[in-house]
């Protein structure tokens, strides 16, 4: 069975041959560990060889910068043929706010004083033609062994915050909903027409819509259902609907103990949702699996926190086989239920790929 023929009778709720694979992020470091350790050359020679059959794909940014260039290069192949996709290939945040680190720590919140609408109106909102949909197709070609999720972490509620701080965002839903509701829909037009183009540009070469907004925390819901149903659920919707017209499954990426949006996803038209911190009281995979496995299928599982960075390989390997024991009769794609980092160990991250693919149906 093909890795896109697996993930799709997955999502369908059909037999595969073994449990699906899938990744959250590596750093590129640890691409590189991968490759040393498995004779890999290139990022999908690493994924083929760990047996990884869900690919996450970023749109990039037109650019012309050498850096650009080596990083598109090391990410796939040190031969890479240029003359066969559109370099280089960059990466940047879409709306112009300053932001620094390796998670994007934001250095300027634009909207956080604002009062009325004007400064919403005023902001230079980026343009959907910075954006490279060819490299994003020829990438899709060359990776078309893969199930591809595209075009990567899209937040709405997580722009929002970017843009007036979580504090003032909070307040504002409550004080000012006008403001909210006005960036809200500048957000949402531009990840509409961006996937609008790329949608078209690369029309049946991928299979998954990646969205990615993080509702909760650790301790459940930042913000109440209701305050979800009234900001967030009818723009999500939109990109949900247009997704689902050009028949792809929805990929949704939630952090944190979100269960009590389960049950919107679901009627919102969810096919899959990451990363399920299993370990998180009120997460547990048997309750979610036993209440909403008929209809929604989980993705990740393998604890970040405390398994992949402190535990032992035997101890990665009982948590992959206990996750395939609750999801014994499908509805799982395993992976790590965060970010690989850098300093987890090599060992558990080998032993967590290569106990997966002994996990047969």
């Amino acid at each position: 069975m093909t890795s896109k023929e697996r993930v799709k009778n997955c999502l369908k709720r059909k037999n595969t041959d073994r449990l699906p694979i899938g990744v959250m992020t590596f750093t590129p470091d640890i691409i590189v560990k991968f490759e040393k350790q498995l004779g890999a050359d290139g990022y999908n020679d690493v994924l083929r060889t760990l047996g990884v059959d869900v690919k996450k794909l970023k749109l990039p940014y037109r650019a012309q910068t050498d850096a650009f260039q080596e990083e598109y290069r090391r990410r796939y192949s040190r031969d890479w043929p240029y003359s066969d996709v559109h370099v280089p290939y960059r990466f940047m945040e879409s709306f112009g706010i300053e932001q620094s680190g390796t998670y994007s720590a934001v250095m300027g919140c634009i909207f956080e004083d604002i009062e009325d609408v004007k400064p919403i109106e005023d902001y230079p909102w980026p343009d959907v033609e910075w954006l490279d949909y060819e490299a994003m197709r020829d990438e899709m070609i060359v990776s078309g062994e893969f199930a591809l999720s595209a075009p990567d972490w899209s937040p709405i509620f997580g722009t929002l915050c970017d843009f007036f701080g979580i504090e003032s965002a909070m307040i504002n839903m409550k004080l000012n909903p006008t403001i909210i509701d006005a960036a809200i829909e500048r957000i949402t037009d531009y990840f509409y027409r961006r996937n609008q183009r790329m949608y078209e540009t690369c029309k049946g070469l991928f299979e998954l819509f990646y969205i990615g907004d993080d509702f909760a925390s650790g301790q459940g819901l930042m913000i109440s259902v209701d305050t979800f149903n009234r900001f967030f659920r009818n723009p999500l919707q939109k990109l949900i609907d247009q997704a689902k017209s050009y028949d792809l499954f929805i990929h949704e990426h939630c952090c944190g103990m979100m269960t009590e949006l389960l049950p919107v996803f679901i009627e919102m038209g969810v096919d899959v949702v990451e990363p399920c911190q299993f370990h998180i009281t009120g997460m547990e995979p048997a309750k979610l699996k036993r209440e909403y496995g008929r209809d929604i299928v989980f993705y990740g599982g393998v604890n970040t926190q405390h398994t992949m960075p402190f535990g032992t390989p035997d101890q990665v390997r009982q948590e992959v086989r206990a996750l395939h024991e609750v999801f014994s009769n499908g509805g799982f794609i395993l992976c790590s239920d965060h970010c690989l980092l850098d300093h987890f160990p090599l060992e558990n991250m080998m032993a967590m790929h290569e106990e997966a693919r002994l996990c047969f149906y």
